[in-house]
């Protein structure tokens, strides 16, 4: 008998959950049609960030910096034996970048990647074309320090781009017909 009691006061009170749910359903309506707003504008002439990832291809130094919101960099390496540094970056070192900020264009050829939606998916809203940068800090966090012993270690393997990939998630070291292979079976 108390148990019929007890569902006869929640049901009593059932317009309460009902309000609640309404009202959770009407805020991420609201926070999910909001527009995306960068806490940069084209202005922005300076950027102090930790660096999450980076990409040699060349004399292209592409990187992911986290700020007051995630920014794609772009530099172009001057030097040799500034590509070897670069390339033995760490992640989580912080950086003090001066360049230019530019927002990310849209794809010019129809259905096909769209790179602005891509970056706008991850939360990020503009490119940095690095002049100069400078290394504020190297310390980083146990997370980071972590993650760059486990790169370190990794590159030391012959199937370093498979370990790369499967352990880390770092797609960057696998070749594109390999890794639409993987896609195909739904690895």
């Amino acid at each position: 008998m108390p148990y019929l009691l007890r569902l006869k006061t929640i049901l009593q009170y059932s317009y309460v959950i009902e309000i609640i749910l309404l009202i959770t359903i009407i805020l991420s309506l609201i926070i999910s049609n909001s527009p995306n707003k960068s806490e940069y504008n084209l202005e922005t002439k300076e950027i102090t960030g930790k660096l999450i990832s980076y990409q040699i291809d060349g004399d292209k130094f592409s990187f992911i910096l986290s700020c007051k919101e995630k920014i794609k960099g772009i530099y172009y390496i001057k030097t040799k034996e500034e590509q070897e540094y670069l390339n033995n970056m760490l992640i989580g070192t912080t950086l003090k970048l001066k360049g230019t900020i530019n927002e990310i264009s849209n794809n010019t050829i129809p259905n096909t990647f769209n790179s602005k939606k891509y970056y706008k998916s991850n939360k990020i809203y503009y490119t940095f074309n690095v002049d100069n940068y400078e290394i504020i800090n190297k310390k980083t966090n146990i997370i980071y320090l972590i993650k760059n012993m486990l790169i370190k270690r990794i590159t030391t393997y012959k199937s370093k781009q498979y370990l790369m990939m499967f352990i880390l998630g770092d797609k960057k070291l696998m070749d594109e017909n390999t890794l639409d292979n993987y896609k195909l079976v739904g690895i």
